[in-house]
């Protein structure tokens, strides 16, 4: 008979991007991709439309109010998808509250602030991805995000969201 395991890690092992992290205390939504003719990649931020109820966009200003962030599920038809990302008008689950992989633009540790990209800038052109700082005011704080688990520029980051509290 095999060794019992005995030890145990805090943290899921590192997953993809857009997954979810953990499924303990989860809080999703659905929306669909209001973006006209864009595809919205898995594992990044999305604010709500603001007139359309349901409507989920990517971030485009400072002000936006942050509908949480998409991830992805295989319960959707995978034929000729080339990327994990939903096309426009496409329901998408929506991560609001719990925690996710994500592909951070900057090293990450978790004592660092987690930042949203609206608007290309010099440290990336992906909206909604997340960052460490403001990247020259195109990226803004979000308050209620914490990152877990750090990782490289481009590597797998485990970020905690919750919405309700980033309205506060």
């Amino acid at each position: 008979m095999g060794t019992a395991q005995s030890t145990y890690s805090q943290f899921a092992p590192v997953g993809s991007a857009g997954f979810l992290a953990d499924t303990d205390d989860v809080m999703a939504a659905s929306y669909y991709n209001g973006n006209a003719s864009a595809d919205m990649p898995v594992g990044v931020g999305v604010d709500e439309d603001g007139t359309t109820s349901g409507k989920a966009v990517a971030p485009s200003g400072s002000g936006g109010k942050l509908a949480g962030v998409v991830f992805n599920t295989y319960g959707r038809d995978p034929n000729g998808l080339t990327t994990g990302a939903y096309k426009a008008g496409d329901n998408m689950p929506v991560l609001q509250k719990g925690k996710i992989f994500v592909s951070p633009e900057q090293t990450v540790t978790p004592a660092d602030p987690v930042y949203m990209r609206y608007a290309s800038g010099a440290g990336g052109t992906v909206l909604g991805s997340f960052r460490l700082d403001g990247d020259s005011s195109s990226a803004r704080l979000i308050k209620g995000a914490k990152w877990l688990v750090g990782a490289q520029a481009g590597g797998i980051a485990t970020l905690f969201i919750d919405v309700n509290a980033a309205l506060t």
